[in-house]
């Protein structure tokens, strides 16, 4: 059976690359090295601090969700995060980032894995629903439907929005087929609907995690403009706040490992709407992966390095305990 995922998992990164591959020989590999020639280092200080920032502000709305129920410190859900979401970038769809964090909470005292569980269906349904809100702006602009009519006859014409509403009507029929005759998918409703019938009490906090995700989609356009600074070119912020969010979601496709490939085509596809060329948007693409890739492995080399001090000096410290008495 492990033969296999590693196999899955092969496959799936052999895959992105290919995508990510032919898509840098469309656009073509001078373009793209004429760009990244141009790239200004002096802001890489800026994008890490944004980067940082957007890491504690998820740590923060993880740690909002399990406040009525637990009593882990932030700094230590926050180590954890960043562990997790480091690792998340290196597996498919990025479910790394949530089956780690939930096994490490349940190191913690008084944290049952049910409650972290539920703590994470939530945050992650909160964030689906804010990514997709607002990346369906970026979508709808991408395929030109914002300012579409379609004519029907002589004198009778439709707006794009009815359109958009019937589609909408028959993806959620063709879910609520799919939900019916697959099992598995009615168990994760299930999961996710009791998930939140477990905060019912607890409102509040599940309205203010909404709220700070939209910081934290905010937080990640802006370390898309400052991408783009970095190698020379300017975007205005509401292009990226409506593009990127619907781009994070394509890394949650179980197709390739961490959305390698998967991404890139569709930030080519949604920031040519807004006017960015194949070859600007996928360098910055090029630059911030690199970036994060980088970030994410420094990361996970200095927590896994704390983690180890820490365990060692807990283990001493029960040592001295048990000598003493």
């Amino acid at each position: 059976m492990r033969k296999v995922q590693v196999s899955v998992r092969i496959v799936r990164l052999i895959v992105g690359l290919s995508i990510l591959g032919y898509l840098i020989y469309i656009v073509e590999p001078n373009a793209i090295l004429a760009v990244l020639a141009k790239v200004n280092y002096a802001f890489v200080p800026l994008w890490l601090a944004a980067y940082l920032l957007c890491l504690a502000l998820g740590a923060l709305n993880i740690h909002l969700l399990l406040r009525p129920y637990t009593r882990v410190s932030y700094l230590t859900l926050l180590r954890y995060d960043i562990v997790a979401t480091s690792l998340g970038y290196f597996t498919p769809a990025q479910i790394g980032a949530p089956i780690a964090l939930a096994l490490n909470l349940k190191k913690e005292d008084g944290v049952l894995l049910s409650r972290s569980v539920s703590a994470l269906l939530i945050d992650k349904l909160n964030t689906f629903v804010v990514a997709a809100a607002l990346g369906v702006l970026g979508v709808l602009r991408a395929f030109k439907l914002l300012d579409l009519q379609i004519v029907l006859g002589p004198k009778f014409a439709v707006r794009s929005y009815f359109v958009v509403v019937l589609l909408a009507l028959l993806i959620t029929t063709v879910l609520i087929v799919i939900y019916f005759r697959s099992q598995r998918i009615r168990k994760i409703t299930r999961d996710v609907l009791d998930a939140l019938d477990s905060y019912r009490q607890q409102k509040k906090f599940v309205i203010l995690n909404f709220l700070l995700t939209i910081v934290v989609q905010s937080t990640i356009a802006l370390i898309w403009v400052i991408t783009f600074r970095m190698i020379g070119n300017a975007v205005e912020f509401k292009a990226m706040i409506t593009t990127a969010p619907a781009i994070s979601l394509v890394a949650y496709l179980p197709v390739t490992i961490g959305g390698i490939g998967t991404q890139e085509l569709s930030a080519v596809f949604l920031w040519k709407a807004v006017g960015v060329s194949a070859e600007v948007g996928l360098s910055s693409f090029l630059v911030a992966r690199g970036l994060t890739i980088l970030t994410s492995l420094a990361l996970l080399a200095l927590n896994m390095r704390d983690w180890s001090k820490f365990k060692g000096r807990d283990h001493q410290e029960q040592t001295g305990s048990s000598v003493e008495k």
